[in-house]
């Protein structure tokens, strides 16, 4: 009795938390930053005046490398390559 109480309870959760997700993602559809840096939705409200608040993006925040990416292209198909 226990394992299909729990059984349904975790497929009750999945199902709710996918319901959730898909209500999200189904409301930030049409949010896009312009490339003034401000984001707006599809009647152009103003949503933020800088992406993410502080207008950094992950990509430049990140100061080490991944392996292979001080390779020659030579270097790395050697390495990496099928």
């Amino acid at each position: 009795m226990g394992g299909r109480e729990g059984l349904s309870d975790t497929a009750v959760k999945t199902a709710r938390t996918g319901y959730i997700q898909r209500k999200l993602v189904k409301s930030l559809e049409d949010i896009v930053i312009r490339y003034d840096g401000t984001v707006r939705d599809s009647s152009n409200n103003l949503l933020q005046k800088l992406y993410g608040e502080d207008s950094f993006t992950a990509e430049f925040i990140e100061k080490h490398k991944p392996p292979g990416v001080d390779l020659s292209l030579d270097d790395f198909k050697r390495k990496y390559g099928w």
